[in-house]
């Protein structure tokens, strides 16, 4: 899917925190029978002073990873994901920021055990990957639903930042937004990312943004250097359909094309257009001859619903896409002016 016009921002990807101390760089739907179990969130959060109980709940999940590619090396952080030894961080971190995944990579759990990990697989577009240790018994981390979470909700990021001896750095903010696209300068546009006032520094990327009740809403993945407060990670209802698919495929991402770029609804965009919903996501403009052109799409209209699926952010047409194959065909259901419609598109093969 073309990327999205976004933030005026280059983010600084904070995976690679250098040996020399310098910088580098829909939850829960069932693919072929793998599933990661998605938690319902707890009726309100937990009290402020429940911050180290949290903290001591989680960090045995969280895993400090070095890779080492042509003489280069960096550091960065994962959480454990299955207790089989599945672990996820950020495809910069396993790839130091190029093409290719690294050389060597290490993790070493925080009761000091290290361990050699292989990538299982990686998805540059969400900048999400999948490595694995041979081990058993370990700490999963809970996995929540980043839709549900409230923008003020606090949140806690943890990971090893700066590369810094005594294990993961706790930094404690804020869901500032949901939904942001981030153009990072080197790859393509990540979709659907939360932004945090947590602070994420080099290091911190793949590490886990987590709720006060102890779950993974997010992917700890950019901070923004020119400003203050502002760090992103890529929101569960992305990742974990894409960690889904890497492990049931053997880590071969495959996402449907529709060949349209879109951006979400917001109350301000429906308020100021005179839109007949508050969620959904705008098509920006529609690739010539592409399957969205087909189905006759056209910039204006409001998608509210893809294959069945309620589609209220760019976030959830990511889910959605990842979930559905090249060839099937699919309604699109959506608004052009105030009226619904409802279309037949046939999905294609995400472009190279």
């Amino acid at each position: 899917m073309p990327a999205v016009a976004g933030l005026a921002l280059l983010a600084a990807l904070a995976g690679a925190a250098c040996d020399d101390g310098e910088s580098g760089a829909a939850a829960g739907a069932t693919t072929d029978g793998v599933e990661i179990a998605v938690q319902q969130p707890e009726d309100g959060q937990a009290g402020l002073a429940d911050i180290p109980a949290v903290v001591d709940q989680v960090r045995p999940s969280v895993v400090h990873i070095r890779a080492v590619l042509g003489g280069r090396s960096g550091v960065g952080t994962g959480f454990i994901i299955r207790e089989d030894g599945y672990i996820v961080t950020n495809n910069h971190v396993v790839t130091l920021d190029g093409p290719v995944p690294a050389e060597l990579l290490e993790v070493e759990l925080t009761d000091g055990r290290t361990f050699d990990a292989e990538v299982v697989g990686r998805d540059p577009e969400t900048d999400i990957a999948v490595v694995r240790i041979r081990a058993d018994g370990l700490d999963a981390v809970p996995v929540g639903r980043s839709e549900d979470v409230e923008v003020g909700a606090v949140v806690l990021a943890i990971g090893h930042a700066l590369n810094l001896p005594g294990g993961p750095t706790v930094t404690q903010g804020v869901v500032s937004a949901k939904d942001r696209p981030l153009a990072t300068g080197g790859g393509p546009a990540l979709q659907g990312l939360i932004q945090t006032d947590a602070a994420i520094n080099p290091g911190n990327s793949g590490g886990p943004l987590v709720t006060l009740d102890g779950q993974v809403i997010g992917v700890n993945t950019a901070g923004i250097p020119q400003a203050q407060n502002i760090g992103f990670a890529v929101s569960s209802a992305v990742f974990v359909p894409v960690v889904e698919q890497i492990i049931s495929r053997g880590g071969v991402v495959q996402r449907a094309y529709m060949g349209v770029a879109v951006t979400s609804v917001t109350p301000r965009i429906a308020q100021d257009r005179g839109l007949p919903v508050e969620e959904g996501v705008i098509v920006v403009e529609v690739a010539p001859g592409s399957p969205a052109d087909r189905a006759g799409l056209e910039p204006g209209d409001v998608m509210v619903s893809v294959a069945g699926e309620d589609v209220t952010s760019v976030a959830d047409l990511s889910s959605v896409l990842v979930q559905q194959q090249a060839g099937q065909t699919v309604d699109v259901v959506y608004y052009r002016g105030g009226e619904r419609r409802t279309a037949s598109l046939t999905l294609g093969q995400q472009p190279s």
